[in-house]
């Protein structure tokens, strides 16, 4: 017999067989070897994972719900892995995509450097529909359009559906004198910043904007 706080109880062991601990339910099942010669454990939880270790308690392996698997790391889920559709989420206990990452990644060179937040820093280049890009970014696709915009608004300028290779800064704020623009720029010997531009201020004329080019001449004057 084996005893909560008391361990082993009712002398030595003197024969061979199979050893099952048992709480006495499911919900409270220890460890046990099922009829298919599984070891089957309690699903444990992120704060008391089913492994761990002696000197890290709440650092192990758990299964917060059936079919998925998760690693905790003092206490915190620090790796995913769902069954249904077989998503990894780091950082992330319920992943919907292939990989699922909550926060900064660096890969190549910076590893061990710290990235933007919630971002992604490359050593290498980067293809974009291509699996062999030549420069730093590579963008291979039909309709090679690259665009940016400064909200979060969905308005998208029908042009974009031209098959030619275009850059488009968009801003749909839908506000009179608002802007976008593309800067060049380059730093002197003295550190300072020497800045071009050419962009367009929307006007309420609607498809005529005003065209903009221009030079930054001091640090709060263009």
């Amino acid at each position: 017999t084996v005893a909560a706080g008391s361990g082993l109880l009712g002398g030595t062991i003197s024969t061979r067989g199979t050893l099952s601990v048992d709480a006495g339910t499911a919900a409270n099942q220890i460890v046990k070897l099922n009829s298919d010669s599984q070891a089957t454990l309690a699903n444990g939880s992120v704060n008391y994972p089913s492994f761990s270790f002696a000197n890290s308690s709440s650092t192990g392996m758990f299964s917060p719900s059936i079919n998925n698997l998760s690693l905790a790391a003092a206490g915190t889920t620090a790796m995913t892995i769902t069954g249904s559709n077989t998503s990894v989420g780091i950082g992330y206990a319920s992943p919907v995509n292939k990989l699922d990452v909550n926060g900064a990644v660096a890969i190549g060179s910076f590893v061990g450097t710290a990235g933007p937040a919630n971002g992604l820093i490359v050593s290498g280049n980067v293809g974009i529909g291509t699996a062999t890009p030549e420069h730093h970014l590579t963008v291979s696709s039909l309709d090679p359009t690259i665009y940016t915009q400064s909200s979060t608004s969905l308005i998208s300028p029908t042009h974009l559906a031209l098959a030619t290779p275009t850059i488009n800064i968009f801003n749909p704020s839908l506000t009179n004198g608002s802007g976008s623009y593309l800067e060049l720029g380059a730093n002197d010997a003295g550190g300072r910043n020497n800045l071009a531009y050419l962009g367009a201020v929307s006007g309420s004329g609607g498809f005529s904007p005003n065209i903009v080019f221009g030079q930054r001449t001091a640090a709060t004057s263009y």
